[in-house]
């Protein structure tokens, strides 16, 4: 029946908006964006105009992270345009000013007006500081506020820490000395070629993971490339795509790994790539 049918649909979208935020609370962002989309589909055809702004709100705020600053304030934009004409939730409706205001500031080198933010938060206050940290990583986390949902405060908390972390560990790898070997970074977010300097991925969605597969098969098993299919699996997990598209792919992404100043190093074997044995490796931390 039309009841039941429906009931099945809006029983997916809550299962897909849930599953997303967990997602996205322990890193897993492809997952996750593909969730927040999948929700955002579903519930506008439910009518749910509320949810849509709340995954459209979380779905920002993972590119956000991603540093995909300009699909980010799209998303926010629509999200305000909700909570405007909607019954807002009160979390979500404290954030996105903030989040809006985080993302046209590193679009356009303007300053977060952070007292404004917080002063029109009321009691969410702490949340909208903790969301601070998304801009200013050296920011001192508040404390945990009672007044927040453990859920929304979690979120937060996870990915202005890993964005922390990334910044932390870029700047302690610049701050090494050069040698003559490939210095990798173990979760791909930035590498440092023989006498280079150097060079952050972090910002980028599909090249850290590529990158990581590619340096711990020339740890663990040099000489022996990592085939077109395990390396679709990794650069774009659970995502279909003929093996010539995915050929297309990953030339382009060698390519660009190339150009960043991997150059030569990254090598065709006939069935798939992999890193020159001729330079020493070290993946680190």
């Amino acid at each position: 029946s039309r009841a039941a049918e429906v009931g099945l649909v809006s029983h997916a979208s809550f299962a897909a908006s849930m599953t997303a935020v967990a997602r996205h609370i322990v890193g897993a962002l492809d997952d996750a964006e593909t969730l927040y989309r999948t929700a955002i589909v579903r519930d506008e055809s439910l009518g749910r105009t509320t949810n849509v702004g709340l995954a459209r709100s979380g779905l920002a705020l993972l590119l956000l992270e991603r540093n995909r600053l300009r699909e980010a304030l799209t998303e926010l934009i629509l999200a305000e345009q909700i909570f405007r004409n909607h019954s807002p939730d009160p979390a979500w409706a404290a954030l996105t000013p903030v989040l809006t205001d985080i993302v046209r500031a590193k679009l356009q080198g303007t300053p977060v007006e952070l007292a404004s933010h917080v002063e029109a938060a009321g009691d969410l206050g702490p949340l909208v500081m903790l969301a601070y940290g998304l801009y200013d990583t050296n920011a001192t986390p508040p404390p945990l506020s009672a007044r927040v949902r453990p859920v929304e405060w979690t979120l937060l908390e996870l990915v202005t820490d890993r964005m922390r972390h990334a910044h932390v560990d870029l700047e302690v790898a610049r701050e090494s000395e050069p040698d003559g070997k490939l210095v990798v970074h173990l979760n791909g977010h930035w590498f440092r070629p023989p006498g280079g300097n150097v060079v952050s991925c972090h910002r980028r969605s599909v090249l850290p993971r590529l990158l990581r597969a590619l340096a711990e098969q020339r740890r663990d098993r040099p000489d022996i490339p990592l085939s077109i299919d395990a390396l679709r699996s990794v650069g774009w997990p659970g995502e279909r795509m003929s093996e010539e598209s995915a050929r297309t792919r990953l030339r382009q992404a060698m390519a660009v790994l190339r150009k960043l100043g991997l150059g030569k190093l990254i090598l065709w074997r006939g069935v798939g790539y992999l890193i020159s044995s001729d330079t020493p490796i070290e993946v680190c931390p």
